[in-house]
């Protein structure tokens, strides 16, 4: 019984650690960050960005947390540092409101699956998508984020709640373990 306690532990570990180990799409109904991958040892990420939907009253960004504002991203191609987190976000012309992937309505789909040992900063063991597809729920509105170079890419951030839960459920399992081995005199 105590080899099916690990046995689920690292099964469970492993489901969230590791999002997908085929080379198919990713594809997410809830929202998370995303963490922007350098492949190409250059020390920063390669952004290209494309609106699907150039027409939508939106600008295309993301949400700068040191200032608590929206940044628009204004050209096709933009630098960021490897290992950087990007909380992506719309800003609508006609109210104002800004809408980002960390507030929960918006569906991604990841694409182009890249290994983990094409990975140089950060360094990752699992892989990584060449780009994503996201579409808000509140303007229907589609933007393609794709990223330059041959080795760059990005990759889901799991939620704090998702980690929270996953450490309860093998807290648990250990907790349980302990308590049958007390009781069996193991």
């Amino acid at each position: 019984m105590r080899a099916l306690y690990v046995v689920v532990a690292v099964l469970a570990v492993g489901v969230v650690l590791t999002p997908s180990l085929e080379a198919g799409p990713l594809s997410l109904s809830e929202s998370v960050a995303i963490e922007l991958i350098d492949g190409a040892g250059d020390r920063d990420s390669t952004v290209t960005v494309m609106a699907l939907d150039p027409q939508s009253g939106c600008d295309f960004g993301f949400w700068n947390h040191k200032t608590d504002s929206f940044q628009q991203i204004k050209t096709a191609v933009n630098y960021f540092d490897g290992g950087t987190v990007v909380d992506f976000a719309i800003h609508d012309y006609e109210s104002g409101a800004t809408t980002r992937l960390s507030d929960g309505t918006a569906t991604m789909v990841f694409t182009g699956w890249l290994p983990g040992s094409y990975s140089e900063n950060p360094v990752r063991k699992s892989g990584f998508w060449k780009g994503v597809t996201i579409t808000w729920e509140s303007t229907n509105h589609d933007y393609v984020v794709v990223f330059g170079g041959d080795k760059d890419g990005l990759a889901p951030v799991p939620e704090p709640t998702t980690l929270a839960l996953l450490g309860g459920g093998i807290a648990a399992v250990v907790a349980a373990a302990r308590r049958r081995r007390r009781r069996t005199g193991f």
